[in-house]
């Protein structure tokens, strides 16, 4: 009898593992890169948007609150793409059908925007 339990709740335990596995792989947050000094944070995440998925960047200092359903303060887009932080510069790298921006400042941090090749 205890061997059916035991068996039992190991299958449930499996069936759980798995069904959290498979949600993780939709939308929040992606990526988190801190700067060497630990006073901000560039948070990497997906959501829903209007046209399918949005791809999102928002640089926040250390002691602020990600919000996923406010515009993010860096980039934003419908196509994947990579960044790097370090050093007191944000580099965005995009594929070339995106239209490509000016370099902002945030906090004193270079945002610089290019291409993946």
């Amino acid at each position: 009898m205890r061997t059916d339990v035991k068996k039992i709740c190991a299958v449930l335990l499996l069936f759980f593992m798995l069904a959290l596995t498979a949600c993780s792989g939709f939308y929040g947050i992606k990526k988190t890169v801190s700067d060497e000094t630990k006073s901000h944070t560039a948070y990497y995440y997906t959501r829903q948007g209007e046209e399918g998925t949005e791809y999102c960047l928002s640089l926040l200092k250390y002691d602020e609150k990600l919000d996923m359903e406010e515009t993010p303060n860096v980039y934003i887009s419908e196509k994947k793409f990579d960044f790097d932080f370090s050093d007191g510069l944000l580099a965005i790298f995009m594929e070339e059908e995106d239209n490509p921006k000016e370099s902002i400042e945030i906090d004193g941090i270079l945002v610089a925007y290019g291409y993946l090749s």
